[in-house]
């Protein structure tokens, strides 16, 4: 009897793996190098595109590859908005769907740990940036501190806005806490 049941589960495991069509395996070389950044699909996924280029000094644009990114967020209210957070190298944001992207240099070259964009708004955008909270109100040109944490060695590494209400903000530390905001990010309750 349970040789029966381990062939009829190996059965099933078998024609599951074979029919969901979720791994693609290439063999052999490919003469195109792909030097990673971002990528994008126009038809549900079937095919990807390399997208990221940022101008550079000399002229020559460049992969936003270099960039060591830790996080993506796209503008809930639109869909050609995308912010990139790099933990050496600031804030990036693109608004035509990733096909460029600029520096915000207002924030300067800050880690970037998490982003939010509020969905009712989307020129009000907040980022997480090592014990401290930034809140810009006018699509990247200035920004201002909304938190603070005492313990320098206590990073901000999660945020998020309500989507039904957006006056009400998340943050989370790595110290495991989950502060929030009832009034856009101007106080914090744990």
């Amino acid at each position: 009897m349970n040789l029966k049941k381990f062939l009829f589960s190996l059965l099933i495991i078998s024609v599951s793996l074979s029919v969901s069509g979720c791994i693609k395996i290439n063999s052999g070389s490919s003469s195109k190098k792909v030097d990673g950044g971002i990528y994008k699909s126009l038809n549900r996924g079937e095919a990807f595109a390399q997208k990221g280029l940022i101008p550079t000094i000399t002229g020559k644009p460049a992969s936003i590859a270099s960039l060591d990114a830790d996080v993506l967020a796209l503008d809930p209210s639109d869909n050609k908005a995308l912010y990139y957070g790099s933990t050496a190298n600031g804030l990036y944001y693109s608004y035509d769907g990733g096909e460029s992207w600029l520096f915000s240099s207002s924030l300067g070259k800050l880690p970037i740990a998490g982003i939010a964009i509020d969905p009712k708004d989307k020129c009000e955008i907040f980022v997480a940036s090592g014990n401290k909270v930034y809140k810009s109100e006018d699509c990247t040109r200035t920004w201002s501190q909304t938190y603070f944490h005492n313990d320098i060695k206590v990073g901000v590494s999660a945020i998020a806005i309500d989507h039904y209400n957006s006056d009400i903000v998340y943050i989370g530390s790595s110290k495991g806490e989950l502060l929030k905001s009832a009034d856009e990010g101007k106080t914090w309750q744990g």
